[in-house]
């Protein structure tokens, strides 16, 4: 059965939503993920979870929703305290146990294997940091460099993983860069990403493939 926190979360980034709308086949989705999508300037896009086409004019807000979010409350995976999802939200961004959890994640073979088992699995892609002059930094790499050097920045910055994606707006600063860098991406895009495609067919695989990896 899934969490409280399961029920609430956007398909799209995959953390607890964020202003909540819903399209018009009753999905619901933050906002702000919406309105980047919509930036890639086609009038129809397609829900990720249903395949239906919609127009962002029909998105509707969901009231209902965003009180639920400020009542309904859930455990934290990493130090599991109780708090609103609203809360929650937030405090994945901080809690240690939870980022000790992500710090120590590593590949793990789903099946026994005659092949090598890699101590890391190296990304393709490589980024540097927003908040200082780090460089060559893998994701993995970025979020604990970042979480070790620049825990307490507030500073409004530009993710790096997300403007190097063609559907990126490398203009979009993030309100709270290390809460969206531990929640949206904790798989690597690459692993899931075939740049032969168009960019709604790059993003949707994507996403579906790190929703069924979660």
């Amino acid at each position: 059965m899934a969490s409280v926190a399961e029920r609430f979360t956007c398909p799209i980034c995959c953390d607890i939503f964020q202003k909540p709308v819903q399209l018009p086949c009753k999905h619901v989705y933050c906002r702000q993920c919406l309105e980047n999508a919509a930036k890639r300037g086609r009038d129809l896009h397609v829900c990720a979870v249903c395949k239906d086409n919609f127009n962002l004019r029909d998105v509707q807000p969901t009231p209902d929703i965003e009180r639920r979010l400020d009542i309904e409350k859930d455990a934290c995976r990493g130090c599991k305290k109780l708090m609103t999802l609203s809360e929650l939200r937030m405090h994945t961004s901080i809690c240690a146990e939870l980022l000790k959890t992500v710090k120590e994640t590593r590949f793990k073979p789903v099946a026994k294997s005659s092949q090598h088992i890699p101590s890391n699995v190296p990304n393709r892609s490589t980024f540097n940091c927003p908040f200082c002059a780090e460089k060559n930094l893998d994701c993995e790499g970025l979020r604990e460099h970042c979480m070790g050097a620049h825990r307490h920045c507030d500073q409004r910055v530009v993710c790096p993983v997300c403007a190097a994606m063609p559907w990126g707006d490398p203009n979009m600063k993030s309100a709270n860069f290390l809460q969206h860098l531990n929640t949206r991406h904790k798989f690597e895009y690459e692993t899931y990403v075939d740049y032969g495609e168009d960019e709604d067919a790059m993003l949707q695989k994507a996403v579906q493939a790190s929703l069924n990896d979660n």
